[in-house]
């Protein structure tokens, strides 16, 4: 469950996780292993910033500006935000791309940066919907919750301002 709530579920980013936790754990050329927890968590965020380039890259030319509208926008928001905050910070940013204020928040949901959170289970992990997994419009009214998917989180830093012990 860990490592595919971290990769989007993408085969190759599964595949470069494994491959790391073959090696991370230094059974790549034996029959038997034995991996442990601590070891899935190592290489899971050892191939995250990978996995957000993979994710990114294909993006960032396509408009002018973006390739530093994202970062900064993401770097503007809390681990969790309403639809108000994400307005807020978007009026800021957009102007330096040729994209509209809406273009840059469904280009950002699009890539899978951020999805809108559903509910909290009791284990504090964050349950969201994210563009890559169902396809669900992007509707962003000043009450609805969002957060940031594993990977991006961490690339910009959101999970460092984290509200109290809630994860995605």
């Amino acid at each position: 469950t860990y490592i595919l709530r971290h990769t989007q579920l993408v085969p190759r980013n599964i595949l470069d996780i494994f491959n790391r936790l073959l090696v991370e754990s230094g059974s790549l050329w034996r029959m038997s292993c034995r991996i442990t927890s601590n070891a899935i968590i190592e290489s899971v965020s050892s191939e995250e910033p990978q996995i957000a380039k993979q994710r990114l890259q294909p993006f960032l030319g396509m408009y002018r500006g973006v390739e530093d509208a994202i970062p900064e926008l993401c770097r503007q928001l809390p681990h969790m935000f309403t639809g108000k905050e994400l307005r807020k910070v978007t009026q800021r940013v957009y102007k330096a791309t040729e994209l509209s204020q809406h273009q840059l928040m469904d280009l950002c949901y699009r890539i899978g940066i951020f999805g809108a959170v559903k509910d909290i289970n009791p284990n504090g992990y964050i349950v969201a919907d994210f563009y890559d997994g169902f396809g669900v419009e992007l509707q962003v009214e000043p009450g609805e919750q969002f957060c940031f998917h594993p990977v991006f989180s961490k690339l910009y830093k959101a999970h460092l301002r984290r509200h109290g012990d809630l994860r995605a």
